[in-house]
């Protein structure tokens, strides 16, 4: 059966996801075009050199920048291995911290894997240089391959101070929150009974971690989700959901409703000024009934 989907509907959906990528993948994208833009500018300004450099200073200077970048990459590596655990730890601590910290920790990761490339590229690019001192015989071409190399040093430092500094932000986790909270599927237009809300969810909770626990008894392996080993850390509804999706308690589609209400709950409690979307309040209403009525079939199981 065809789904007709109005323009504005549509619309808003692209928009929506263009929107959700750039802020995603931003850092990537300002990287790679400073890249670009400095390469560019390489071709034209390697071909009328204002500083001159001997063999002495050109040995030392590359062997350095080689060694600085690698030692600097190895402190920032360090740092967010701390700072992970520390992360990690804080979701332990409060599960309604859990989605906020997985997605610092992932965009810290993908971060950090693109100055290990950088890095690596830079002492390629440095090492090239050096070898290329008494090998190329064309001024403007090794004069291009000096300042690339030292674009690309220069830019792994910057990129390293800057990523030192994203750790260090005291607002990071708040930043992260409220970008959540922007992606959430629930309309901000119409506010809802907070505390109605949040009574219905803490109900959908309780009861969803009893059905979890109950069919735990009955020798499902609940050890597998344990918050005992940080590394599989998830919240306890997220463990129970796993189960109760695995023996067809409760189905998929429900199970990703129930998350997604957890997560937006997870963002309201922790935002400035909460407040709650009324369509928000009636899905909470709505599968608080449809759980208290599989928590009344299993009952007496």
């Amino acid at each position: 059966m065809a789904i007709i989907v109005s323009r504005e509907a549509y619309d808003k959906t692209i928009k929506t996801y263009i929107n959700a990528n750039i802020a995603k993948y931003k850092f990537y994208y300002i990287f790679f075009s400073i890249q670009l833009v400095l390469f560019v500018s390489n071709l034209f300004v390697s071909n009328l050199p204002y500083l001159f450099l001997n063999e002495n200073q050109i040995l030392y200077i590359y062997s350095t920048s080689a060694q600085v970048i690698a030692g600097l990459y190895g402190l920032t590596l360090t740092g967010y291995i701390f700072f992970n655990d520390k992360l990690s730890k804080l979701a332990e601590n409060d599960e309604s911290y859990y989605d906020v910290v997985e997605k610092l920790k992932g965009q810290y990761f993908r971060q950090i894997i693109v100055l290990g490339i950088g890095c690596i590229l830079g002492i390629v690019m440095s090492l090239l240089t050096l070898n290329s001192l008494f090998n190329i015989n064309s001024q403007n071409m090794y004069s291009f391959i000096l300042n690339q190399t030292m674009i690309t040093v220069l830019t792994e430092i910057v990129s390293i101070v800057l990523f030192s500094w994203s750790m260090a932000n005291p607002r990071s986790i708040e930043k992260a929150n409220q970008s959540l909270l922007r992606d959430n599927k629930y309309s901000r237009e119409q506010k809802g009974n907070l505390e109605e809300f949040l009574k219905n969810y803490n109900s959908i909770e309780n009861n969803i971690i009893l059905l979890g626990e109950k069919f735990n008894f009955k020798e499902i392996v609940y050890n597998n989700y344990s918050n005992k080993n940080r590394r599989n850390f998830k919240p306890n509804i997220m463990s129970s959901l796993k189960i109760l999706g695995s023996l067809n308690v409760i189905d998929e589609d429900l199970s990703n409703e129930i998350n997604e209400l957890r997560k937006y709950r997870n963002s309201i409690v922790h935002s400035d000024k909460p407040s709650v979307s009324k369509d928000a309040v009636e899905k909470t209403k709505s599968i608080n009934m449809i759980i208290n009525a599989i928590v009344s079939k299993y009952k007496k199981i």
